[in-house]
């Protein structure tokens, strides 16, 4: 067995733009923040 540890697979492509357009974003100064959408409905 090896000390080195071989990486598999890839990011889902929306999720590297999701990563570089929060790095553009920040670099602009906002602040980002993850969290549950909030839906909310009014009849």
């Amino acid at each position: 067995m090896t000390d080195s540890v071989e990486k598999k697979g890839r990011l889902h492509p929306l999720t590297h733009v999701i990563r570089h357009m929060v790095g553009i974003f920040r670099e602009l100064g906002f602040a980002v923040a993850e969290g549950p959408e909030i839906v909310e409905v009014k009849l």
